[in-house]
């Protein structure tokens, strides 16, 4: 009996250790599982007030990028953040970002950090504005790429009939706005162009698929390859950039009006003023954000256009 039980367990601990494999752990720090949608963590200021009395504010995130080093820098905004605020602060996050907005129109997200096509195309019965956008390569705005394998014989959109092609996210302005957009300006589409599609749910994915030959194409935003140059870790190096497109927006963090315009003004400020906190640095640099700024309508009108083709989607 004793054989049989400690069996079980040891199959028991088995399974927990696959279900978590790829997911960043710490003995200090909660885990994060990918295939399910739980809270990455929460953090409680020394100042902050009772959670009797005033509710934890959930933010939401969905990592594009490096998920070991952007996670880390989203546990340390959401720390500063609740620091400055004096309130608990629980961080939450998603695989897509059409979860990110489920949660925004449910109500179980207060603040957000969204891609610039899954804000344009939220519809969700919670109202949000955006809060800030952020500063990139010294720019609040991005192309999306339509990238090939740098050693291939693809030269131009039109050579990628009957390849097969990466996007990153359903709601991505770059990764699948812009190139089905592309597509049906030349009266193709997704489906039919392609031999087969995937989404990787990360540009860095899609760049990296493409440089390893996994896919013969992917649409990425131009930040992803900048930074891939400014790293010299020779992915931008071994792709070509075969279509470009016209600016768009940076993603913009979001929060719902029910916040009240008192608390909204004070996480403006709190991050406005992210990119002069020393110990954020790090945690900034990680996320390739400069610094973030008060965002401008017109900004998104290039996205506004493209997402009025489609019709708003979740």
């Amino acid at each position: 009996m004793a054989c049989k039980s400690r069996l079980l367990a040891a199959l028991l601990i088995l399974i927990l250790m696959t279900g978590l494999a790829g997911c960043q752990s710490s003995t200090t720090r909660s885990t994060i599982d990918f295939r399910d949608t739980v809270d990455a963590g929460v953090f409680q200021s020394d100042q902050a007030g009772d959670p009797e009395v005033e509710k934890p504010l959930h933010i939401a995130v969905c990592p594009t990028l490096s998920q070991k080093s952007t996670i880390e820098a989203y546990r340390l905004i959401a720390e500063h953040i609740g620091a400055r605020l004096g309130r608990e602060t629980i961080l939450l996050e998603r695989k897509s970002y059409a979860e990110i907005n489920v949660l925004l129109a449910n109500g179980g997200a207060d603040v957000a950090f969204l891609a610039s096509g899954a804000y344009i195309s939220y519809t969700g019965l919670e109202d949000i504005v955006p809060l800030v956008t952020q500063i990139r390569f010294g720019l609040p705005y991005y192309h999306s790429y339509i990238i090939v394998s740098a050693d291939s014989d693809l030269y131009s959109l039109d050579d990628l009939r009957g390849k097969t092609f990466a996007f990153t996210d359903p709601l991505s302005f770059s990764g699948y706005y812009v190139p089905t957009h592309m597509l049906k300006q030349i009266g193709e589409k997704p489906e039919t162009f392609f031999k087969s599609t995937i989404f990787t749910y990360g540009h860095e994915k899609a760049l990296q698929a493409v440089a390893n030959r996994v896919v013969d194409a992917a649409a990425i935003g131009s930040h992803v390859h900048a930074d891939s140059l400014a790293k010299n870790d020779g992915l931008a190096d071994r792709v070509r950039i075969v279509a470009v497109s016209e600016k768009s927006g940076n993603g913009p963090v979001v929060v719902r009006t029910e916040l009240g315009e008192a608390q909204i003004q004070a996480l403006k400020e709190i991050f406005m003023t992210m990119h002069e906190e020393p110990g954020l640095q790090d945690a900034l640099k990680n996320l390739l954000v400069d610094a973030y700024v008060e965002t401008s309508p017109d900004l998104y009108e290039f996205q506004r256009q493209i997402i009025r083709e489609f019709g708003t989607r979740e």
